[in-house]
């Protein structure tokens, strides 16, 4: 297995172990890592219908998950002597991506809610509807009914004048 930490480069120089963090480009491509997701994740909600962007929302999710949970069970078959640093940075990546992945399905939730919420008054809306339309049908039928036997009410007048 490689080893994934880029922060941390070990060589060997006149027999002794030298360390050297490169910490300007890690945390520019932290921060562009970051940006871009973000970006994406805007960009996604203004293009997307609100149904497509929950439906990747969700299977990002799912996958941050998936990929932590992996991560996790790969390290804690995969720590080797001498590679404590690189084992602790595995742990915590995989710790970030699972936290990540469950807050997504918190937000997935908030919005689960508060759109069942709003289909809920929308049913209830299109019941009265459908209510008060089975009322005006009866209605419309009873003055229907009128309206013929009265028809037929002249009829028979006209015919007895005749």
């Amino acid at each position: 297995m490689q080893i994934e930490a880029r922060s941390l480069f070990i060589s060997f120089t006149g027999g002794k172990r030298k360390e050297n963090n490169d910490s300007s480009h890690t945390k520019q491509t932290r921060i562009a890592s970051i940006v871009a997701v973000i970006s994406s994740v805007l960009l996604g909600a203004v293009l997307l219908p609100s149904f497509w962007f929950w439906v990747c929302w969700k299977l990002s999710q799912a996958h941050l998950l998936y990929v932590g949970v992996s991560q996790n069970v790969l390290v804690e078959v995969s720590s080797k002597p001498g590679f404590k640093a690189a084992h602790r940075a595995n742990e915590l990546k995989a710790v970030l991506t699972v936290s990540i992945g469950v807050l997504m399905e918190l937000g997935g939730l908030a919005h689960a809610i508060k759109e069942g919420v709003k289909m809920e008054q929308r049913i209830s809306e299109l019941n009265l509807r459908a209510n008060s339309n089975e009322l005006q049908a009866a209605q419309l039928t009873r003055d229907n009914l009128v309206l013929r036997s009265n028809v037929a009410a002249l009829e028979d007048r006209n015919k007895t004048e005749e």
